[in-house]
């Protein structure tokens, strides 16, 4: 695992139906047996969690922190692409820019 954590700690929920409550699965049940007051639970995907957004929220007990959480990702995620080629485009301007000959530069 990237994180380096044992096995022991990691649980894989390999073939699980998207038709049962992450609880209802056999990994998913083990989750919630081991879990205690303080662990961190991380989900790589939340499909891989939940079916939905509804279920999540009825897992999580916690509707509005997810909700805000999932509208920081959304952001992210929509901001990214934007980021991406503005990025480009300055990188690619500064290798015209390096090719040793004198530039006017407007201000």
């Amino acid at each position: 695992m990237g994180l380096g954590l044992s096995d022991e700690f990691v649980i894989l929920g390999k073939g699980i139906s998207g038709s049962l409550e992450l609880y209802e699965g056999l990994e998913g049940s083990r989750l919630f047996i081991t879990l205690q007051i303080g662990d961190l639970v991380i989900f790589p995907k939340l499909h891989r969690a939940f079916r939905n957004t509804h279920n999540a929220q009825n897992v999580l007990h916690s509707a509005i922190v997810f909700s805000i959480i999932s509208v920081f990702v959304t952001i992210e995620r929509e901001q990214r692409a934007p980021r991406i080629l503005k990025l480009k485009q300055l990188n690619e301007a500064k290798s015209k820019l390096s090719d040793g000959k004198p530039h006017l530069v407007a201000t």
